[in-house]
């Protein structure tokens, strides 16, 4: 009988030791998880239709170094005046916008430039260049975009970090340390044409997966975060 009650015992203290081990690995894991990556809301139409407002998206930190062109970002807002501003959903009222979702278009070192298109029933298009590295050759984009009679966007006005002319048919290099953003709704997204370069230390973070709206992984991750 003593035999048998310390091979039980043998036998929990095994199985007890497994699961401690196993709830410390699921918290080391959960820790390090959250740690790389955040979850962030779209609000807005400015990434219309590749990201809609309201959809969640997983988002890896720290990787500013690794952003390449055509990633999608997290930023901090610009600090412009005026202010970027949006509705809160919530409550109605006017508030700063604190963060931004946007596409990267050119890198630190890139060459771009904006060319008048013809006008359209939207207003005057507008293509977007971008050089090729070891090139003179400039390769339009797929970013076509219009603006009103006014080039302006919520009070700020097309102008490349103030260039008087809008910066049109000139080469504009990206500077050091800096990106150019623009959201995939051209005619909906306050971006870089408006308020000019932003630093890379604003990048928050950059997508890794778009979550399905109601799906499980969404709701758990909420539930997380």
């Amino acid at each position: 009988m003593e035999l048998v009650s310390i091979k039980n015992n043998n036998t929990s203290t095994i199985v007890y030791n497994a699961i401690l081990q196993f709830l410390f690995s699921v918290l080391i894991l959960f820790i390090l998880f959250v740690s790389f990556f955040g979850l962030s809301r779209v609000e807005g139409a400015s990434m219309y239709p590749t990201l809609k407002d309201g959809e969640h998206m997983l988002v890896s930190r720290h990787s500013a170094s690794l952003v390449q062109r055509g990633n999608i970002v997290t930023l901090n807002a610009p600090n412009i005046n005026p202010p970027l501003t949006q509705i809160d959903p919530d409550t109605g009222e006017e508030v700063p916008v604190r963060f931004l979702v946007k596409r990267v278009a050119a890198l630190p070192g890139d060459t771009i430039k904006f060319e008048m298109g013809p006008i359209t029933p939207n207003g005057t298009s507008v293509h977007f260049y971008l050089k090729e590295r070891g090139t003179d050759r400039f390769i339009l984009q797929n970013d076509i975009c219009s603006f009103s009679a006014n080039m302006t966007y919520n009070g700020h006005r097309f102008t490349f970090i103030n260039r008087g002319d809008n910066g049109f048919g000139k080469e504009i290099v990206v500077p050091p340390n800096s990106i150019f953003v623009m959201g995939d709704n051209r005619d909906r997204s306050h971006d870089s044409r408006y308020y000019g370069f932003q630093a890379i230390r604003d990048i928050t973070g950059r997508q890794t997966l778009l979550l399905k709206q109601g799906g499980f992984f969404e709701r758990l991750l909420l539930f997380i975060y």
